[in-house]
């Protein structure tokens, strides 16, 4: 479960660069920090995590989503300078 953490990381650092305008960068965010998004269902899948990996995985679930939610506002910032 962690490789697939990482691997949604991974993509999303590399799919935000692909927003060109506030709305794009908002409907990604979504995709991946939504309710029904991809790193909504890894912490949903944590119930069923081996008791020793629930701590890992959650604190490494957390610290992806606040930086998702970090370069997320940084991005928007970045395109709101370019208009």
């Amino acid at each position: 479960m962690l490789s697939k953490l990482e691997e949604i990381f991974a993509s999303f650092n590399s799919g935000i660069l692909e927003c060109k305008t506030q709305a794009d960068v908002l409907n990604f965010k979504a995709k991946y920090l939504g309710k029904q998004g991809l790193l909504s269902e890894i912490l949903k899948s944590l119930k069923d995590a081996p008791v020793e990996q629930k701590k890992l995985l959650g604190s490494k679930a957390n610290e992806f989503k606040d930086l998702m939610e970090k370069r997320v506002h940084e991005y928007r910032s970045e395109i709101e300078l370019i208009k």
